[in-house]
């Protein structure tokens, strides 16, 4: 009994370091963004488990690259089907194998050539037919205006309907909780660090100074140190420059954030009024 019971210890234990860990190591993420002459490009880097789950993407000329590592095994997501596409072979290109195969076969032996009838192919008159193109439906005035009355009813309809959802003190006490809880969602994804050096113009020097005023309010730039340079003299608005975000993120911080929104009276009443 107690080997039995030192070997179910040792799982509960093994349990429960699992969980440690999933809960309170964090995910870390790495993103790289830069923009230059009507071009955007993006790097991104997440780990996780000390690295055991790594994920790893690049965005350049409107295309994504990523890759997967779970421990030591990488996988790109869509390789399977690109293998398939390209091992998979055309049939039309083995029939035309299969019979140049044996044109060629049968032309080392004249006497088998003669005896070949050319295959004659014979179309039906709906084949030949050419195909018309279907004519597009068009919607008369009439029409366009009822099924746009029809939508405006079901706007104001459900307007209505929010109205007299928030008017319900326990609906807005809902409401509160939840502003609450995404603001808590928000501070536990912001990154530590938010490196950010770039030019910008928003095409007229008054507008342009007055982004910039507006961007000296937050100090999140003074804590990062952020380099921007405000260009007065171009007529075109443009913004370019090099970002970099770096943070984490760690799994209890969201679990508790769901834990307290699904044990409020409140907020799962409001969840089953929206659904009905």
């Amino acid at each position: 009994m107690k080997v039995v019971g030192i070997i179910l210890l040792s799982i509960l234990c093994i349990i429960i370091g699992l969980i440690l860990m999933v809960l309170f190591v964090p995910i870390r993420y790495d993103i790289k963004a830069s923009a230059h002459e009507n071009t955007f490009s993006a790097k991104f880097h997440i780990h996780w488990l000390l690295r055991m789950i790594r994920f790893r993407g690049e965005y350049r000329d409107s295309q994504l690259d990523s890759k997967l590592w779970i421990l030591c095994f990488g996988k790109s997501p869509g390789d399977s089907s690109k293998r398939k596409e390209e091992n998979k072979v055309d049939p039309t290109w083995e029939q035309e194998k299969e019979t140049a195969d044996s044109t060629d076969a049968q032309g080392d032996n004249p006497e088998v050539r003669e005896d070949v009838v050319p295959e004659i192919h014979h179309y039906d008159e709906e084949d030949q037919a050419p195909k018309i193109p279907k004519k597009k439906k068009h919607f008369s005035l009439r029409e366009r205006w009822n099924s746009f009355r029809a939508k405006w009813k079901e706007l104001k309809h459900n307007i209505h309907k929010y109205k007299r959802m928030l008017e319900d003190p326990r609906n807005q006490a809902a409401v509160c909780h939840l502003k609450e809880e995404i603001i808590r969602l928000l501070k536990c994804v912001m990154p530590d660090k938010m490196k950010l050096e770039g030019s910008f113009s928003t095409g007229s020097p008054d507008t342009t100074g007055e982004v910039l005023g507006i961007l000296a309010m937050f100090p999140i730039g003074y804590k990062n140190r952020w380099k921007i340079y405000p260009d007065f003299e171009s007529d075109v608005a443009y913004v370019e420059g090099d970002a970099r975000l770096i943070g984490k993120i760690f799994i209890f911080q969201l679990v508790g954030i769901l834990i307290r929104i699904w044990t409020d009276k409140n907020c799962r009443r409001l969840y089953q009024r929206l659904k009905k």
